[in-house]
């Protein structure tokens, strides 16, 4: 649940870099882009919960891990961690 707590971290620093120029106009838009990130995490989390039978089921797990990290791999550049300049493609 860490590794997909900051997956959507990452997500939410995506979308907000995205968006700068949106944001430069005013806050409401980082509202609704923390609001619209935190309901699709809640609902992966659920999924989770769901199909790891609450985390007893150790190949659901498995596979769970693998996506994850493949998903925080793809998104490493906005890691919190991250001090380079990110540009988008």
């Amino acid at each position: 649940l860490f590794d997909l707590s900051e997956l959507y971290a990452r997500k939410f620093r995506k979308a907000l870099l995205e968006n700068r120029k949106s944001i430069a106009r005013g806050t409401q838009i980082i509202e609704e882009i923390n609001e619209k990130n935190m309901i699709d995490f809640t609902e992966e989390r659920a999924k989770f919960e769901q199909e790891s039978e609450g985390g007893q089921n150790e190949e659901v797990m498995r596979q769970w891990t693998i996506r994850i990290s493949e998903e925080l791999n793809a998104l490493d550049i906005f890691r919190y961690e991250n001090t380079k300049k990110i540009k988008l493609e």
